[in-house]
């Protein structure tokens, strides 16, 4: 284990790690990791109630450090574990707050920081594909998915969108037609991920999901899940081909801000 964690990350591994790494910085949580009572994911969580904040404190200080370290790239997959491991606590201890993005940056750090050249990406790539897999299914599962019941209450109801009302009246299947676009494209790039030879298309086909989701809703999608599934796909790219998906990760925050 200790040679394991010694071991140096691949050029795209510690990118990714790195940009994972600010995302409470960038979605404005850090410093809020701390039990809030009655929203624990199991009940024993609830009875820590008693515990001082000077400790939720100390283990925001810890992640602070542990960003340090991966940035100058000291100790970096440890500093990948222990991080990643507070964000999952983050999720852990405060369930109301619960957030994919969290989920998937938390265990996307602790992946990358566990990873060996044995394992090479496939802890990513298996990450990934369960969690497109996942997506796919429980919307195939939901009769309001099938129908595009679903895509028109939040469009037009929740989102409350200025440009799709307009479209939809134009194409009254529109709603149906994104529903199962949408299950379709999840299904295959939960397939596509797991072929290694295939790791561009993958990448730009989840980057082309996600971007084409935060232009449909106007921005109103949240853009750090766009982001941290960016920063989680650099992981899975040779160093002279990472600048293209660097700029793509960073376009998600740029386009979010114009759109805001």
């Amino acid at each position: 284990m200790g040679a394991r964690l010694n071991a140096p990350f691949s050029p795209g591994a510690l990118l990714a790690a790195r940009l994972l790494v600010i995302y409470p910085f960038l979605s404005g949580v850090l410093g809020m990791i701390r039990l809030r009572p009655g929203v624990g994911a199991v009940p024993v969580i609830d009875r820590l109630d008693g515990v001082p904040d000077v400790l939720w404190m100390a283990i925001v200080a810890v992640y602070g450090i542990m960003v340090v370290a991966l940035w100058l790239d000291r100790g970096a997959r440890a500093a990948a574990i222990i991080a990643g491991s507070i964000v999952l606590l983050d999720v852990v201890v405060a369930l109301e707050e619960y957030s994919n993005n969290r989920l998937l940056v938390g265990l996307a750090l602790v992946l990358l920081g566990l990873a060996d050249e044995r394992m090479g990406t496939w802890p990513i790539r298996a990450q990934l594909s369960l969690m497109y897999a996942g997506a796919a299914l429980n919307k195939l599962l939901e009769a309001d998915w099938r129908s595009g019941r679903f895509v028109e209450n939040w469009t037009i109801e929740v989102l409350d969108l200025s440009v799709y009302p307009e479209l939809a009246d134009r194409w009254p299947d529109l709603h149906q037609v994104l529903a199962w676009l949408t299950i379709g494209v999840e299904s295959g790039l939960a397939a596509l991920v797991l072929v290694v030879q295939r790791t561009r298309w993958a990448v730009i086909a989840a980057l082309g999901f996600h971007g084409g989701m935060l232009v449909l809703t106007e921005g109103t999608v949240s853009w750090l899940f766009g982001y941290a599934v960016a920063a989680t796909l650099i992981s899975l790219t040779e160093p002279r081909r990472t600048s293209p998906y660097v700029i793509a990760a960073i376009a998600f925050w740029g386009l979010q801000r114009v759109v805001a």
